[in-house]
C-alpha cells in the first residue's frame, strides 16, 4: 500500500515537472518570437516601396526609379539598383552612392553606407513604392485645385477639367480668371490673358507635379480633386411697367452695353429671368448703370449680392431728358 502510494505521488510531481518545464519553454519561445528577418535572396522583392528614415521620405519604385522627399525641404530623383545585399543608389545629379543591407524584415531595413560606415534604419510606410505616374496618366490626374508655395507666400491654381482655370494670390478674395490651360505631351501650359506660362513636367504623382520652366523649378501640391472653381455670382433685372414713349431702352454697366428693353410689364412682380426683362448676371461688387432711349436717359449706382437678384424698375416718371 505505502509503496503504490510513493508510486502514485512520483507520477504526479512529474506531471507537475513536465507542465510547469512546458510553460516555461513556451515563455522563452514567446519571447523569442520576433519580426521573421528577409533572405538577402528575396531582397528585390520586398526592397520595392515607401520608406521612412531619420533622413527623407523615400520611394523606390519597382521599375528600379527613385525619389526623396528629404526632411530639410529638399528632394532628389534618380535610379536604384540591388545586387544580393549591396544596394547602389545614382543620382539624376550625378552621384553614387553604395549601400551594404544588413538585414531586412517586411517592414523595416537596416543599410550601412560604404563610404562613411553611417548607419540608416528605415520603416515602411507603403508597399506602392512607385510614386509617380506613367507619362499617359499625367492629364488625366491635371484637374484639380493645385498649391504651389512662392517666395514667403503662396497661389492657388483651379484647373478644370473643362479646360479653364482660376487663380488666387496668397489667400485673398479675388479669383482671378477664367484662363485656359491645356496639357501636350509632357508639358502643362497656363494661358494667363497677358502671357502663357509653359511647364515641363519632370515627375507627377497623383497629388505632387514636379515641373520647370526656363527660369526654375516648381512644385505643386494638390490641395482638392474638385478643381473647377465656380465664382459668386449676382443678377439684376432691369424693366419697365408702362410705355415710355421713347421706344427701346438700351442698357449700359461700366460703360459696356448689357442689353435692350423693348416692352413693358403691366402687372406682378418682375424676378430675374422673367420675360419681358433684361436680366444681366454679374460679380458681387458696385456697377454703374447708364440707360437710354430717344431723347431721355436712366443713370444710377447698382450694388450685386451672391446669390440675389437685384429689381431694378426704370421708372418713365424719372427719366432725364437729354
Amino acid at each position: 500500500m505505502k509503496m503504490r502510494n510513493f508510486l502514485t505521488m512520483s507520477l504526479l510531481l512529474s506531471v507537475v515537472f513536465l507542465f510547469t518545464q512546458c510553460e516555461k519553454d513556451d515563455d522563452k519561445k514567446d519571447e523569442d518570437d520576433g519580426p521573421e528577418e528577409i533572405s538577402v535572396s528575396d531582397y528585390t522583392y520586398y526592397f520595392p516601396g515607401k520608406w521612412k528614415d531619420g533622413y527623407a521620405t523615400r520611394y523606390y519604385c519597382d521599375d528600379n526609379t527613385w525619389y526623396a522627399d528629404f526632411d530639410n525641404g529638399n528632394t532628389a530623383s534618380g535610379t536604384w539598383e540591388l545586387d544580393e545585399d549591396e544596394l547602389t543608389v545614382n543620382y539624376s545629379s550625378g552621384q553614387e552612392y553604395v549601400y551594404f543591407i544588413d538585414q531586412m524584415f517586411e517592414d523595416e531595413f537596416t543599410m550601412i553606407d560604404q563610404g562613411s560606415d553611417k548607419e540608416y534604419t528605415a520603416e515602411l510606410m507603403s508597399s506602392d513604392g512607385c510614386y509617380f505616374l506613367d507619362v499617359d496618366e499625367y492629364e488625366d490626374n491635371i484637374p484639380g485645385k493645385w498649391y504651389r508655395e512662392y517666395n514667403d507666400s503662396y497661389f492657388e491654381y483651379y484647373l478644370c477639367d473643362d479646360g479653364t482655370f482660376y487663380y488666387q494670390f496668397n489667400g485673398e478674395d479675388n479669383h482671378l480668371g477664367p484662363y485656359s490651360w491645356y496639357y501636350d505631351n509632357g508639358e502643362l501650359v497656363l494661358e494667363f490673358s497677358f502671357s502663357d506660362w509653359e511647364l515641363n513636367i519632370l515627375q507627377m504623382s497623383s497629388d505632387e507635379i514636379y515641373a520647370e520652366d526656363d527660369n526654375s523649378e516648381e512644385k505643386f501640391t494638390l490641395v482638392s480633386s474638385d478643381g473647377c472653381y465656380v465664382p459668386p455670382m449676382g443678377s439684376a433685372v432691369f424693366y419697365i411697367t408702362e410705355d415710355c414713349g421713347c421706344g427701346h431702352i438700351d442698357v449700359q454697366i461700366d460703360g459696356e452695353n448689357v442689353g435692350t428693353i423693348d416692352s413693358y410689364i403691366s402687372s406682378g412682380e418682375v424676378d430675374c429671368g422673367d420675360s419681358g426683362a433684361l436680366t444681366v448676371d454679374l460679380s458681387p461688387g458696385d456697377y454703374s448703370v447708364y440707360a437710354e432711349c430717344d431723347g431721355y436717359y436712366w443713370e444710377f449706382e447698382l450694388t450685386i449680392s451672391d446669390n440675389d437678384c437685384s429689381q431694378e424698375e426704370l421708372m418713365c416718371s424719372k427719366k432725364i431728358a437729354k
